[in-house]
């Protein structure tokens, strides 16, 4: 989230961690409102790559629905690069509901992005991860 980056409307889940998905989310945007172009460490503590680099990210199967959108809209004051809301997954990436994803659709190695019901847009590239990305806690009291 290195730029920002926001959902709008909808929801997103990631079954059993569905609290965890939105508590990554949410530190994620906060570290990078605090951390605009700055580099990945500061003040002793280490913003994970794929965590600044994504918009959202599950280490299960991830579903955004009802009209979600993520883009990167509204950083420092409006200056983001535009498209960067990246939506990361170790699973299957499911958009169901005519979903806007201003950014790439990432599925995890052996999963896919998954199209359900009306359209949906990606304005970036599906594609399948060669890897997972680590799904280790963020320690945030390292911030205190």
């Amino acid at each position: 989230m290195a730029r920002g980056q926001r959902m709008m409307g909808g929801s997103m889940s990631s079954g059993r961690g569905n609290a965890f998905l939105r508590t990554v989310a949410v530190a994620g945007a906060m570290l990078a409102a605090a951390l605009p172009g700055a580099p990945a460490r500061a003040d002793g503590f280490t913003v994970p790559a794929d965590l600044a680099d994504h918009a959202v990210l599950s280490c299960r199967a991830l579903e955004l629905s009802g009209g979600a959108v993520v883009d990167s809209t509204g950083v420092r004051g409006g200056a983001a690069e535009a498209e960067q809301g990246h939506v990361r997954s170790n699973g299957d990436v499911t958009l169901d509901g005519g979903v806007e994803v201003h950014g790439d659709a990432i599925a995890g190695p052996g999963f896919a992005v998954i199209h359900h019901g009306r359209p949906s847009l990606v304005t970036g590239v599906e594609r399948v991860a060669d890897a997972p990305f680590d799904c280790a806690p963020v320690d945030l009291a390292a911030l205190q």
